[in-house]
């Protein structure tokens, strides 16, 4: 069955600062899970364990977050969304309380991979909601605005997790991470948005409908093959080596910190770009800024000055939000309300089905190589790729936004 969405009154900001506040304690609740695990990796040099257990939270990204598109497009948006926080609230839960007896072992790598499946069915359904409520010329600036409460949650999630693991154990932050996720449903459930089910066609024609459109779209399928090879190698070296180096080097806190600081770029990023509408260059401008991603994988690499490591952890912070600003409000301006969460899907699938073998591979890379040298050979690669797919969209003219009709009922920001 789909859902058809009734747009709230275009006057009415109440949705918008629903979904921001949801999304803000669901990226909290990711952050304290993220740092609370590689906390955990790091009292032990476990490289393997911390990228076994990444690789598990995110390997169902390939197949299930596909289907969790047709979901979005044919079942009501806001009862899959609250349905999957929940879910992994209950899983997270269960892994805060197996981690003190097991460590990072099989039993976690099990939860892991089943929350994982919970979060990448709810993921399409989550990213469509904004698309429903906003209208079209004000989606970069909304998308701004919600990004900036998610990376207010991200700011704080290692800041929480470094003081629980202080006080009762890495794995209290775990628990912590399934409260957040639950606060994050009740937030959604108030979303304003009402949906009624009427029949579609079969599944397999709505994925083929998205596979459709990836083969006669070629930015999109350009750049979905960026996303997949570039997130690999960022979600590998620095979420699996980089940690653990930092906390070899300097100690968990420090580790902490540059977290924090990468987060409060991100905020410095998203707030940025609610003062501007970037609309020229969404696709172009996604790729030349995530390329500063690279900067505190190379500092690490380069210096053991601590300072340095968190200014390059806050520029990183900035590329990265600013680049995930263009490339959502590209997508949601380019793709009709009704086949938004396929496509998505679809980017989501193949933009982050090889992160969970980019965590695999730097976890063994990184038990048998100077974690230094990995980490700068990946920062050189990272930039150049990076470059490189700025220079091919820019030459391909892929920054066009094709002619689109625009809500009138969509509420609008500022």
């Amino acid at each position: 069955m789909k859902q058809e969405t009734t747009q709230v009154a275009s006057t009415s900001m109440r949705p918008v600062w629903f979904l921001a506040a949801s999304q803000g304690f669901q990226a909290l609740s990711t952050a304290v899970f993220t740092v609370s695990v590689a906390l955990v990796a790091g009292k032990t040099s476990d490289f393997l364990g911390l990228g076994l257990i990444l690789a598990a939270r995110t390997l169902p990204t390939v197949v299930v977050a596909l289907v969790g598109g047709v979901a979005a497009d044919r079942w009501r948006k806001k009862t899959v969304a609250v349905a999957t926080l929940l879910g992994t609230a209950v899983v997270s839960l269960l892994i805060a309380a197996v981690i003190p007896v097991t460590g990072l072992t099989g039993y976690i790598h099990v939860l892991a991979l089943v929350a994982g499946l919970i979060s990448a069915f709810g993921a399409p359904s989550l990213y469509s909601l904004l698309p429903a409520i906003v209208a079209k010329e004000n989606n970069f600036r909304a998308n701004a605005l919600v990004r900036t409460w998610r990376n207010g949650g991200m700011l704080a999630g290692p800041v929480v997790a470094g003081l629980f693991a202080a006080q009762w154990g890495a794995a209290s932050g775990v628990a912590v991470s399934a409260v957040c996720a639950g606060v994050g449903a009740l937030f959604i459930a108030m979303l304003p948005v009402t949906e009624q089910a009427r029949p579609v066609r079969s599944i397999r024609g709505d994925l083929a409908e998205a596979v459709g459109f990836a083969r006669h779209t070629r930015w999109f399928t350009v750049m979905i093959g960026f996303w997949a090879v570039y997130l690999a190698l960022q979600g590998g070296a620095g979420g699996v080596v980089q940690p653990v180096v930092v906390a070899q080097i300097s100690g968990d806190r420090v580790w902490s910190w540059m977290a924090a600081c990468l987060a409060a770029g991100y905020i410095a990023g998203s707030v940025g770009a609610t003062r501007w509408q970037m609309s020229r260059h969404l696709v172009t401008g996604s790729v030349v800024w995530v390329g500063l991603s690279c900067v505190p994988l190379v500092a690490v690499a380069l210096t053991d000055v601590v300072p340095v490591w968190l200014v390059a952890s806050f520029i990183a912070g900035v590329g990265l939000e600013v680049s995930g600003v263009a490339w959502g409000s590209a997508l949601q301006t380019r793709v009709d309300s009704d086949n938004i969460g396929k496509v998505s899907s679809l980017d989501y699938a193949v933009s982050f089905g090889f992160v969970p073998v980019g965590y695999a591979v730097f976890g063994v890379v990184g038990s048998v190589a100077d974690g230094r040298v990995v980490l700068a050979v990946s920062g050189v690669v990272m930039a150049v790729f990076a470059v490189t797919a700025g220079l091919v969209s820019w030459a391909q003219r892929f920054d066009p936004l094709p002619d689109a009709p625009t809500s009138d009922t969509a509420a609008p920001v500022g």
